[in-house]
């Protein structure tokens, strides 16, 4: 921070009524982008800013605010000179006139070019005002310009936010910050604030922006989100020691919770022994999806009948709060069991009739007609996949497809539909079904979300995960309901994202032409657009993992009849090359050759045209390399072909310093065109260089 004395905090909370957790962590990271714009958009030099949020609250504090803004100095164009000067170089009435609107002295307006002409300039000097000045008009900018994926309006305001504001804490340094945070309100921000809801009786005065957050503290606020979870983890620890249980670790949950509560305080909560009987996944379920509670097991893995409950109270009040979660819990669970119970009663396949009434989309058709044909895609991935057709594995496979959608039918599943998959896994289990069917009823379903690091791990499961996912973006392409800018209502991009991760795991020697193709004609849908969106999709996931852009454009010619292994391997290859000390005198060198040959012009060479010595060295070279080259590429070796291609590099040279491809005579130059056309189309296959940049 800056060792100047006359620096200053500025401090902005805004007062709201309980915000989703989910939207507090965009909140936050909204407010600080779009406070740090303003003040550098207003010349205010500051040192650091964070930003807090508590369900009750979202806060900037703004640390190291020199006192003043900086002076900017910026220029106003006014009339072309010809009309504000006359011959003489003496000012017009024209020109006086702009000088008088811009609050400058005449003689001091300059001219300066702009596009064509020549213009009269204003140089306007604006000197900083003091922070504390205008600080609040700062602050009313931030509020209008934070956004939430959903905001609201109140009263009768047209103003919109993410809940209603109740009331604006704002200080500068030791002094308030007055103004009207909300349009058409008569709220005016003041350096009060108000503690946790319960504990905290009215309001509560800030005398300075350093005593801000500690003031709260005592009046059981713990702003910090980082704090608050260190908090929960320290008492969740704590808990776990005294009765020697273990959290099943979830930041997911803590980093939700801890936005849920102002005050956090753990307590442990039971359970009736007799529902760790139902599934690991739907225990699960009802205390963390349902209720945001911590599941406890022991040191075998298995869960007990215990869990912790993160509270926004104080001690005093954990008897209530633990007797109304545990009540909670056990609804949930009798539920659960009781609908668990009720499935098993009978087969899963004896649901297989009710997928019918089931409409996957009203454009598309039903759930029962996706499995019939999704049996018919799985059967032909099966075979490109794995390069065989194992009869027994085949009829699993079929059995697998047609259990693969019979869970969305049960209790469990209706009642908690985050389990689809996992809960037909468990019941395919209980029926008797091979080991391989029951897991791909779940895997399918992998990768299940953005980032998801889980893949099918089965043949049967990576089959059939293909095939629903291929199944989908067919489907739904085929009657334009495509992902727009960030709306994509039915996850395409994210199944694409799964295609991807599966293609690249593993060694399967299949393109993405090849599973679209037969989809396509399975479903008897078109195949537009749809290898545009798997492009977008392997150049951003390239790129993302670190992959240049160029490197990326390169690599990615002919990219859907390439197995997506040896995409991957073509990338690494081009990645590796272009670190090579050189590499410039080979893209020079290939790139030479690109611009010479005229495009859209095929060449052949005439053998009856005898070749001289450079033209010879590089025509034979060629041939030499050419077939190993091809050899690499046809099997993903693109490192060795890489290595192949770079031994070209001083007969192009040699070619190229010593003779004149343009001759006169039209039959040697078309031959020398030939045979830099026959090395493009060598090198072509590793990548497409002339996209490279060096």
């Amino acid at each position: 921070m800056p060792n100047d004395k006359e620096t200053k905090s500025a401090l902005m909370e805004i007062g709201v009524e309980e915000v989703p957790a989910r939207m507090l962590a965009h909140g936050i990271e909204n407010l600080k982008t779009i406070a740090e714009k303003i003040f550098n958009e207003n010349a205010i030099r500051f040192f650091e800013i964070k930003t807090y949020a508590t369900p009750r609250r979202i806060t900037l504090i703004a640390q190291g605010i020199q006192p003043y803004q900086e002076s900017r100095v910026h220029e106003v164009f006014g009339p072309p000179a010809k009309v504000a000067f006359d011959s003489d170089g003496k000012l017009t009435q024209i020109g006086e006139k702009f000088a008088l609107s811009q609050s400058v002295e005449p003689h001091t307006l300059k001219i300066k070019s702009k596009g064509k002409g020549e213009y009269v300039v204003a140089v306007i000097e604006e000197k900083g005002q003091p922070v504390y000045n205008i600080i609040g008009g700062i602050f009313n900018s931030i509020i209008s310009a934070i956004t939430f994926p959903k905001a609201m309006r109140w009263a009768d305001l047209d103003m919109k936010f993410i809940r209603p504001i109740r009331w604006v804490t704002a200080i500068y340094g030791d002094k308030p910050v007055v103004f009207k945070p909300v349009q058409g309100s008569d709220m005016e921000s003041a350096n009060v604030t108000y503690g946790h809801r319960f504990f905290s009786k009215g309001a509560i005065v800030i005398n300075s922006v350093d005593e801000y957050l500690q003031v709260l503290m005592d009046n059981y606020v713990v702003v910090d989100k980082e704090e608050r979870k260190k908090l929960i983890n320290a008492e969740i620890e704590e808990i776990c020691s005294t009765v020697g249980a273990i959290l099943v670790q979830d930041e997911e949950l803590l980093e939700h919770v801890s936005f849920l509560v102002e005050y956090p305080r753990c307590l442990l909560c039971t359970f009736s022994e007799g529902f760790l009987t139902l599934p690991r996944e739907l225990l699960i379920s009802v205390m963390k999806d349902h209720q945001k509670f911590f599941v406890l097991e022991n040191e075998a893995g298995l869960l007990i009948n215990q869990f912790i409950v993160v509270s926004n109270t104080k001690r005093e009040n954990i008897a209530n709060v633990r007797a109304g979660a545990q009540r909670v819990v056990k609804a949930r669970l009798e539920d659960a069991k009781f609908y668990f119970d009720e499935d098993r009663k009978n087969p899963l396949m004896a649901k297989y009739e009710a997928l019918g009434g089931i409409v996957f989309h009203e454009r598309i058709g039903t759930i029962s007609d996706k499995i019939t044909k999704l049996s018919e895609i799985a059967n032909v991935f099966y075979t490109k996949l794995f390069e065989q057709n194992q009869q027994p594995l085949t009829t699993d496979l079929t059995r697998a497809v047609k259990l693969s959608k019979c869970d969305l039918v049960t209790g469990v599943v209706k009642e908690f539909p985050e389990l689809q998959g996992i809960m037909g896994r468990h019941y395919a289990k209980h029926d008797g079904e091979p080991d391989e069917v029951s897991q791909a009823i779940y895997e399918q379903y992998l990768p299940a979300f953005s980032g998801d690091s889980r893949l099918p791990t089965t043949n049967i499961g990576i089959t059939l995960s293909l095939a629903d996912k291929f199944y989908d973006i067919v489907s739904f392409f085929a009657v334009n309901l495509i992902p727009t800018g960030s709306e994509d209502p039915f996850a395409l991009r994210r199944q694409a994202f799964g295609i991807i991760s599966i293609l690249t795991s593993g060694a399967f020697k299949v393109s993405l032409n090849e599973l679209i193709l037969a989809t396509c004609e399975i479903l008897s849908k078109p195949t537009e657009n749809i290898n545009g969106f798997f492009k977008q999709r392997l150049e951003w996931l390239f790129i993302s993992k670190g992959f240049t852009t160029d490197t990326v454009h390169a690599a990615m010619d002919d990219f859907m009849n390439i197995p997506l292994t040896y995409l991957l391997n073509r990338m690494n290859a081009l990645k590796e090359l272009r670190a090579n000390a050189g590499i410039e005198g080979f893209l020079l060198a290939i790139k030479r050759v690109y611009n010479i040959l005229p495009k859209g012009t095929s060449f052949n060479i005439n053998e009856n045209i005898e070749l001289i010595q450079y033209e010879k060295n590089l025509y034979d070279h060629l041939n030499t390399i050419a077939p190993i080259i091809y050899k690499n590429v046809k099997i993903g070796n693109y490192k060795e072909a890489g290595e192949i291609i770079k031994t070209i590099i001083e007969p192009i040279n040699n070619f190229f310093d010593n003779i004149l491809v343009m001759d006169k005579d039209e039959k040697i130059k078309h031959n020398r065109l030939a045979i830099l056309s026959k090395v493009w189309q060598a090198v072509v296959i590793m990548a497409d260089f002339s996209k490279i940049q060096y």
